[in-house]
């Protein structure tokens, strides 16, 4: 095929591959799903009641029918056929794809809004944890003891070392630690402290920011440094969730010790622990691995109150330990069996909160490669899905576009850039959104035939049916039913990231699962950003440096090849560029995120 491309007289864009026949799509899901999927099967069930003329059975499937009619004609028709291509999937992939117990429900049994909640929620948190940390599953961290070095008191002036399965912090937030293991000879630019000075600039009435890394004494924290330049200081708010990355966090029941540095306040706090599986506990030669290969992760609710539960939580830094009880039983080599290890410390600097606004923007596309699988010109077909979560506490809310939910480009070629796009995924100029906790958006995006009769079929599909999960989800949150069954989670703290990513995924999970088992349709780009509060703070921050290019497989396919590339910050407006590289179309598409702070 690549020879042929190359031959003279022939162009290039004119000659494709053939698409991926439906049977070929849903073997891969087939193989690559990390959990079998019960949320399609129930919406079916509760479309097929509707249609064969069923009374609704509760409270939930009767708003859920008025809903249905209230649809349109073309809305029900693309619902109908989304029912008939679930019918027709082979009986063998529909028991590869779907829990078999929710497969073949007799026609009379209702939905349940509690028991539809549950499964959501809990694939949400499956689908979540395998997107953000690639590990469907968590258990404790395994046992690495290592030799640590303890320095001299007055007492005792020469260290001592002990070998023992001492708990290490190797990060918060994201943010590496200075005591770091293994020590590390640079830190990226975003963890470094930068110094800046505002002015106003009197033409334009702007206010500008010149910034610098910030050196030793000027540290925020005096230990905090490396090699004489400032570390930054990892930021959370009060209420909001922290997370710890390192390693020998071996027991599920970890405590985090957290005390203010200049005030006398004190917590320990509970701890969610979701240890690495998948690093082994030695290497090839025998020695154990006990750093940074190991990513073991802790999180912990940061209170609102202060420990006597009487005034708000009190701002500044505090100091983060770890103390993890010796449930195995550990004997050190003298014999005695400590109650528990101790980690190092890590700083944490908690602030208020903070009431900020945002408005988030695809600005222009780039196409670098068409897919595979036309004759012609590409013509992308995205859909996009916003969900806020408060961090604790709240059932994750489905947003509305500000504009609108879809958005088609037709006519792609490579090499083409489509500018001006302004297609507003949150907020609205002089409209921004407030939020505290967590912001998701889903993004899947599929070229469809552009001269192909069915497009329109396949859009009216998409909308239809995204637009169906808006409701449910809507009706089940509204209901409680979604929060009871978040109230149900075990460590709710350490699964709002996935959670809220998850809700996202499984949507686009049963969108694309009908679209392989149907539509002459081929998904090109994949992806969920989310983005915690202060995440989202920090970058647009003009205090934080760009950080580097990222690059990492999306989906449980790993078909698709996700590059961020910051772009560019001007006061509180980040640009980043998102490049989607699909190996099963041979397609690359760059799109451009803009994030503003309304300031």
């Amino acid at each position: 095929m690549e020879i042929l491309k190359e031959m003279p007289g022939v162009e290039r864009r004119y000659f494709h591959k053939p698409k991926v026949p439906p049977k070929v799509k849903l073997s891969c899901l087939c193989d690559t799903l990390p959990t079998k999927d019960t949320i399609t099967p129930q919406v079916f069930h509760l479309l097929r009641r509707y249609l064969e003329n069923q009374e609704p059975g509760n409270g939930f499937e009767s708003e859920i029918f008025a809903y249905f009619k209230g649809q349109d004609a073309k809305s029900l028709e693309a619902l109908r056929l989304g029912l008939k291509v679930y019918d027709e999937i082979p009986a063998t992939k529909q028991r590869c794809l779907f829990r078999e117990e929710f497969l073949n429900w007799p026609l009379e049994k209702p939905i349940d809004a509690d028991t539809l909640a549950k499964a959501w929620v809990d694939e949400a948190v499956i689908l979540g944890r395998d997107f953000l940390y690639d590990q469907a599953t968590c258990e404790a961290g395994k046992l690495r003891p290592w030799e640590r070095e303890f320095p001299g008191d007055p007492d005792t002036p020469q260290p001592t070392k002990v070998v023992a399965p001492w708990p290490w912090i190797n990060s918060v937030n994201g943010l590496r630690t200075a005591n770091h293991r293994q020590p590390l000879d640079y830190y990226l630019p975003q963890e470094y402290q930068r110094e800046c000075t505002f002015t106003l600039d009197q033409d334009t009435q702007e206010v500008k920011a010149q910034c610098q890394d910030a050196t030793w004494p000027n540290c925020e924290m005096s230990g905090h440094q490396h090699k004489g330049k400032c570390l930054r200081v990892p930021e959370a708010r009060a209420g909001q969730v922290a997370t710890l990355v390192g390693f020998n966090f071996f027991s599920k029941n970890c405590k985090v010790e957290l005390y203010h540095s200049e005030q006398p306040y004190k917590y320990l706090l509970e701890a969610t622990i979701c240890g690495d599986a998948k690093t082994p506990v030695h290497q090839p030669d025998g020695a154990v691995i006990a750093d940074h290969r190991v990513t073991d992760r802790l999180t912990f609710q940061i209170p609102d109150k202060t420990p006597d539960g009487l005034y708000e939580f009190v701002p500044g830094i505090y100091l983060v330990r770890v103390f993890v009880p010796n449930d195995a039983n550990y004997n050190l080599t003298d014999g005695s069996k400590p109650k528990h290890f101790a980690s190092n410390y890590a700083y944490l600097k908690i602030l208020p909160s903070q009431n900020l606004k945002y408005r988030i923007w695809l600005d222009k596309g780039h196409c670098y490669n068409e897919t595979d699988g036309e004759w012609f010109s590409d013509e992308i077909y995205l859909k996009a899905i916003p969900v806020v979560l408060k961090a604790v506490g709240e059932t994750p809310s489905w947003l509305e576009l500000p504009a609108q939910e879809t958005w088609t480009w037709s006519d792609a070629d490579e090499g083409e850039t489509l500018s001006n796009w302004d297609w507003r995924l949150v907020g609205e100029p002089g409209a921004p959104l407030s939020f505290e906790g967590f912001l998701a958006i889903g993004l899947i995006g599929y070229e469809v035939d552009s001269e192909d009769a069915l497009k329109d079929q396949v859009k009216s599909f998409g909308d239809a049916y995204l637009q169906y999960l808006k409701k449910i989800w809507g009706l089940l949150a509204g209901s409680g039913a979604a929060g009871a069954a978040i109230g149900a989670l075990k460590a709710v703290s350490l699964w709002v990231a996935a959670l809220i990513a998850g809700i996202v995924i499984a949507a686009i999970l049963l969108v694309g699962l009908i679209w392989a088992a149907w539509a002459p349709a081929d998904r090109v780009l994949f992806d969920v950003i989310v983005l915690p509060e202060e995440g989202l703070f920090f970058l647009t921050d003009p205090k934080t440096p760009l950080a580097a290019t990222s690059t990492r497989e999306l989906g449980s396919d790993q078909d698709v090849t996700l590059s961020v590339i910051p772009e560019s910050k001007l006061n509180y407006l980040y640009v980043e560029e998102r490049r989607y590289s699909s190996a099963s179309e041979g397609s690359e598409y760059g799109l451009w995120f803009v994030y503003k702070r309304d300031v």
